[in-house]
């Protein structure tokens, strides 16, 4: 019996890599930052450790007890998916298998976070940004959102790892023309679109075709190189999506038999009734008959619909269909027309401004609010910061074209900030790179200036 809950052998020996992994860090950077590595490592074991044993989730994160429950579904049927949640799902299952315990996968998010960290490294080092190393990793780290989104069981947290993973190896890749290096970019860029294959998958390809041409050499052999990698990529994120609807619809009919036999399976006219009302109050019920209404409404008999407006309709429906099954608390003042295109372009800029920097002050109404206020005032500075240095170094506009594209993308499908800040975690770090050298040289060109001012005024003297 364990005299502290939690610590038994494996969770030990899980920290004490995690440990071991973080000082393996190149020799310049365990040099300078060593202690600051080990504390922000250490206080993400805190928090692990005080989510698993003291603090309960929120009541509105529905996204943890749903890949629980998926997982519990795993293990009992045996049969799991590879494909967006249920890939997700899936692998929880595994982990949970090993120790039973959520601690366990706390700590192996842990792990993993310390490894992303080493790419995150690289990435400003490949473009000669490791002088504001300790604020990279400080900022990257103790971001609150990502503190928290990292170290619980959610799946962001692959999300971030694949990305940083990828966009290094492509990057890296791409420069020195190595065909093995982009084809890991295009292996990690994939995986990370399957795990959330409703939102990322289709962007994969485009993150894959921004890395690769970083540098594009004007050679036959490299341009065929990364064309095949591009056209294999393209063909799975295809295939995969066809996949994944004939996987959920065998999901569905099966769930659909399993309520329809416990609803005969009641004798009495009451538990019938019960049964019915059980059925007939599932989510994708609601789904459905709001799917009805709502294409009824947006039927335009006097034109025929092209590739334009049904990408229109299915962005509106989807945002619409996200507030039948589940009412935000901290929704969007904005919402998207699918009217006409000049609306849609309107209503969509205006959405994702949003997206980026909400919520905004007169949002805030409790403590969690406030962090997530403070977050987009921290976000908006970055923002206005990297733009200013990218006029000054354009070499780094890769990364901005990066998270052009993976806010752009979760803009479409986001209708409120809660889900936005779990969403942000994605590309904050993206932020933090390129905001961070114009404020850091902005303080050093005033404490410069202080320091010459005072130097005139003591030769003065």
């Amino acid at each position: 019996m364990n005299i502290i809950p939690g610590f038994t052998l494996i969770n030990c020996a899980v920290i004490l890599v995690s440990y071991f992994l973080i000082l393996l860090v190149n020799k310049e950077t365990r040099s300078k930052s060593a202690i600051l590595l080990v504390a922000i490592l250490s206080f993400h074991h805190l928090v692990a450790y005080l989510y698993a044993f003291h603090l309960s989730l929120p009541e509105n994160e529905v996204d943890p007890a749903s890949f629980v429950m998926l997982a519990a579904e795993c293990t009992s049927l045996g049969y799991c998916g590879y494909l967006g949640e249920h890939l997700y799902a899936n692998y929880l299952s595994k982990v949970l298998a090993l120790s039973h315990s959520l601690y366990f996968v706390f700590l192996i998010n842990t792990l993993l976070f310390v490894v992303s960290l080493y790419f995150f490294i690289g990435i400003s080092k490949f473009f000669f940004l490791a002088t504001n190393i300790k604020i990279y990793i400080f900022l990257y780290s103790m971001w609150p959102s990502v503190v928290y989104f990292t170290t619980m069981h959610y799946r962001e947290t692959f999300e971030l790892y694949l990305l940083i993973a990828g966009v290094y190896f492509g990057l890296t890749g791409s420069k020195s023309d190595s065909f093995w290096r982009m084809l890991v970019s295009m292996l990690l860029l994939l995986f990370m679109g399957i795990f959330h294959i409703k939102g990322l998958i289709f962007l994969s390809p485009v993150l894959f075709l921004i890395v690769i041409c970083y540098r594009l050499p004007f050679t036959v052999l490299s341009l065929a190189k990364k064309g095949i990698l591009l056209i294999i990529m393209s063909v799975v994120v295809y295939s995969s999506q066809g996949m994944y609807k004939d996987y959920l619809n065998e999901i569905r009919q099966s769930k659909q038999e399993a309520r329809a036999e416990t609803a005969l399976s009641d004798n009495t006219a009451s538990h019938s009734e019960k049964a019915k009302d059980k059925v007939l109050s599932g989510s994708r019920l609601i789904f459905e008959k709001n799917k009805d209404l709502y294409l009824s409404e947006h039927v335009y008999p006097d034109m025929d619909p092209g590739y334009i407006d049904i990408f229109m309709r299915k962005v509106t429906y989807y945002r619409a269909s996200l507030t039948w099954v589940v009412a935000p608390e901290t929704a969007f003042l904005s919402t998207i027309s699918d009217r006409s295109i000049p609306a849609f372009i309107w209503t969509y800029s205006l959405s994702y401004i949003e997206y980026l920097f909400s919520p905004f002050i007169f949002q805030v109404n409790t403590f969690n609010e406030f962090i997530a206020y403070a977050e987009s005032v921290l976000r908006f500075i970055l923002f206005v910061s990297a733009l200013v240095f990218l006029k000054h170094f354009p070499q780094a506009r890769v990364l901005f074209l990066i998270y052009l594209a993976i806010t752009s993308m979760w803009a479409l499908g986001v209708i409120s900030f809660g889900a936005g800040i779990r969403h942000h975690v994605q590309t904050n770090w993206i932020l933090v790179l390129l905001g961070v050298p114009a404020i850091s040289q902005y303080i050093t060109n005033i404490l410069n200036e202080r320091k010459r001012a005072n130097d005139k005024v003591k030769a003065k003297i």
